[in-house]
This record gives C-alpha cells, sequence and structure tokens, in this order.
C-alpha cells in the first residue's frame, strides 16, 4: 500500500482543482503517495445556499468548521488503520496547516 496524503483546505480555498493539479498528481506521479482532499464545511458544495462566497453567517461557524474538519480527519484516519493502510500525511496550509496540527495532537 501507498503512503495517504490528508491535505486540509486553506482559508477561502473552494473545490479540488489546484490541489488535485498542484499537490495531488506530483505526489502520485512522483512518489507512490496517495491522496486524500478534504473540503471544509460552509465551503465550495458544503457551503449554504444563503451564504455568499467565503464569508460565514456566525462568528460560530468559524469554530464549528474547524471542530468538524478534525473530526473528519480524525474519522479518516481511523478508517486508514482499519484498511490497513500504511502511513499517513496531515498537511495543509494556513487554516489547513493549523487543522491539521489540531488532528494530529488529539
Amino acid at each position: 500500500y501507498f503512503p495517504v496524503h490528508f491535505q486540509l483546505v486553506l482559508s477561502r480555498d473552494h473545490g479540488f482543482s489546484r490541489r488535485r493539479l498542484f499537490t495531488a498528481f506530483p505526489l502520485i506521479n512522483q512518489y507512490p503517495i496517495d491522496s486524500i482532499l478534504l473540503e471544509n464545511p460552509y465551503y465550495g458544495l458544503r457551503k449554504p445556499p444563503d451564504q455568499s462566497g467565503s464569508s460565514l453567517l456566525y462568528v460560530t461557524n468559524l469554530y464549528i468548521m474547524g471542530e468538524v474538519l478534525v473530526l473528519e480527519t480524525l474519522m479518516l484516519l481511523h478508517w486508514c488503520q482499519r484498511m490497513k493502510l500504511t502511513s499517513a500525511i496531515l498537511h495543509g496550509f494556513s487554516l489547513g496547516g493549523h487543522m491539521a496540527s489540531l488532528a494530529f495532537t488529539k
């Protein structure tokens, strides 16, 4: 099995195309590393219909978004262990890096 790379999203990043092009494709093509690209709650396809862009409707949504992202990361890490996948790499820039460090310490 290949190592798994979790890339947590940076703030205001909607979608997967840039992360897929600049991170996931090079990792799988140059090294045997698979990628799981996560999308933040309240971003992209998970954005509430009445939310404009990245502007969250409530301050509490920032806390909820972070907690949900960490929980989803932990659940996916647990799934990778159950599937007997090898080592996992948690990675992110800006907000994603902060969330990756929180998930790592739980």
